[in-house]
C-alpha cells in the first residue's frame, strides 16, 4: 500500500493538472463479467495458448465487487453499459440478472444495458426472465452473435448448438426482450446475407449489425477480402460506419474512448472505460486483452500495475492520471495503430 501511495504522489507531482478526469465524465462502461465461455471460436483470444493456460475459467465478478468499485461515485452522464469482454461469455456469470438490475440504477441517464452473447448458455427460464426485464425497463437489450444459420453458425461459433441458441432467443424475444442480431461476415457465410435479412424479420430481432472479419485465417476460418453489402442494408444504415477499404491510406490514431473529445488526453469529455475480469481498468476492451496488458506492463516497467487494478486502487485514483503514459504513446502502440487508425478522408487533421 505504501508503494501505491508513493506512486500517486509522484504522478501528482509530474502531472500538475491532476486530476483531469472523473466518473462524472464517463458516458460508457464496458465490463468483462467472467472468464468463462462455452464456445471455442478459433480466432478468439481464448484460443491463444498464452492466454488459455493462464487466465481462463476461474473467475467471475460479483455484484458486491461492482457495488464496492463503482457504487460510491457519481455517474450523471453515464448512458451506455456493455457487458462484453475479451475472453468472456457474460451469461456465464451466475449473478448477471441481479447485476443488470443494479446497473440500471447506477446513473440517472442510463439508457441502454447491452449484453453480447453467443446465445448458447443457460435455459429458457433464464432467458424468459431477462426478456421480461427488457420489456419492462426498456433499457436492457441483448446482442446475439449469430454468424450464420443452422448450417454455418457452428463453423466459427464452435461448441455452440444452434437448437439451443434458437430456443433461447425465442424465449427471450417471446417474453418481450429487445434483441439485435450481430453477424460477422466470413468467407464461409457471406452468401447468406439475404437469408439472414428474412430470418431477422421472422424471429423478431429489431436490428441487424454486419461486421466484416479482418482477423487472419485460423484453422480454416478465412476473412473476407471483399464482399458486396446488399443495398437494403446500406440504405437502412446510411449513417453507420461503412466497411473499411483496406487499400486506402490511414492517418493518425483516433481513440474511440475519447468520444466527443478534441483533447489529447483520454476521456476529456464523455469517455469510455473498460474493466476486465482481473479488475484492471483501461480505456477500451482491446487494451484489456490479457496479452495486450502484458505488453503494456512491459512497456512501462516503472508503473506498478496495481495502480490500474480495482482490487488494489480506487477507481477515481486510477482514472485521475495513470493513463497519461498510455496517451503519450498512443500513436505508436501496435494495438492502437491496428484497431483505431482512421482513414485520411474521414477525419479533420
Amino acid at each position: 500500500m505504501f508503494k501505491v501511495k508513493h506512486q500517486i504522489k509522484l504522478l501528482q507531482k509530474n502531472y500538475p493538472h491532476y486530476p483531469w478526469f472523473d466518473t462524472k465524465q464517463v458516458g460508457r462502461l464496458q465490463i468483462e463479467t467472467s472468464n468463462y465461455c462455452n464456445a471455442a471460436c478459433p480466432q478468439c483470444p481464448r484460443a491463444d495458448p498464452n492466454i488459455s493456460k493462464k487466465v481462463l475459467n476461474n473467475k467471475v465478478h460479483t455484484l458486491e465487487n461492482y457495488k464496492e468499485w463503482l457504487g460510491n461515485y457519481e455517474w450523471p452522464n453515464l448512458e451506455f453499459i456493455h457487458f462484453c469482454g475479451s475472453v468472456d461469455e457474460p451469461t456465464t456469470n451466475p449473478e448477471l440478472i441481479e447485476i443488470c438490475k443494479w446497473f440500471m440504477r447506477l446513473g440517472p441517464k442510463v439508457l441502454v444495458i447491452e449484453i453480447s452473447t453467443n446465445g448458447g448458455t443457460r435455459d429458457e427460464k433464464f432467458w424468459s426472465e431477462l426478456g421480461k426485464i427488457s420489456a419492462t425497463s426498456d433499457k436492457l437489450k441483448v446482442t446475439w452473435g449469430l454468424d450464420g444459420l443452422e448450417d454455418t453458425n457452428h463453423l466459427y461459433r464452435r461448441n455452440v448448438n444452434w437448437k439451443t441458441v434458437q430456443r433461447n432467443f425465442r424465449a427471450y424475444i417471446g417474453a418481450g426482450g429487445h434483441a439485435d442480431w450481430q453477424f460477422i461476415i466470413f468467407d464461409h457465410n457471406k452468401h447468406q446475407l439475404n437469408d439472414i435479412k428474412q430470418r431477422v424479420k421472422d424471429e423478431g430481432f429489431e436490428y441487424l449489425r454486419l461486421i466484416q472479419s479482418d482477423r487472419p485465417e485460423v484453422d480454416g476460418i478465412k476473412p473476407v477480402e471483399s464482399v458486396e453489402i446488399p443495398n437494403w442494408y446500406l440504405q437502412r444504415n446510411e449513417n453507420k460506419k461503412k466497411m473499411v477499404d483496406r487499400k486506402q491510406t490511414f492517418a493518425k490514431v483516433i481513440c474511440p474512448a475519447k468520444t466527443r473529445s478534441k483533447s489529447n488526453e483520454f476521456h476529456n469529455y464523455y469517455g469510455n472505460i473498460f474493466i476486465n475480469i482481473d479488475g484492471y481498468v483501461v480505456p477500451c476492451c482491446w487494451m484489456g486483452d490479457p496479452n495486450t496488458l502484458d505488453d503494456l506492463w512491459e512497456e512501462h516497467k516503472t508503473i506498478d500495475k496495481k495502480l490500474h487494478n480495482l482490487h488494489h486502487t480506487p477507481l477515481q485514483s486510477i482514472i485521475n492520471g495513470y493513463w497519461k503514459h498510455i496517451d503519450n504513446k498512443m500513436q505508436t502502440y501496435p494495438l492502437c495503430v491496428t484497431k483505431c487508425k482512421k482513414l485520411n478522408n474521414s477525419i479533420n487533421l
